[in-house]
């Protein structure tokens, strides 16, 4: 078996720029820029925090864990 090497920090934040990026762009925003309402919230409001949070949270774990690997 080869020795897999963990993906570097910068590689992993790369990853996840570009995911985000993706999804925080036309194609995909305007499938939530709908009429519905979810909670008294629109689904467009919805969509850009909820990504913007789970990019706050994914990002917040890949550098506690790099920080506890060092």
């Amino acid at each position: 078996h080869q020795n897999m090497q963990q993906p570097s920090l910068k590689s992993a934040l790369l990853v996840l720029f570009v995911v985000f990026a993706f999804l925080l762009q036309f194609p995909l925003i305007s499938i939530a820029n709908q009429e519905h309402i979810i909670g008294n919230i629109p689904q467009l409001y919805l969509y850009i925090f909820g990504t913007w949070l789970l990019m706050i949270v994914l990002l917040g774990i890949l550098l506690e864990r790099n920080r506890l690997k060092s």
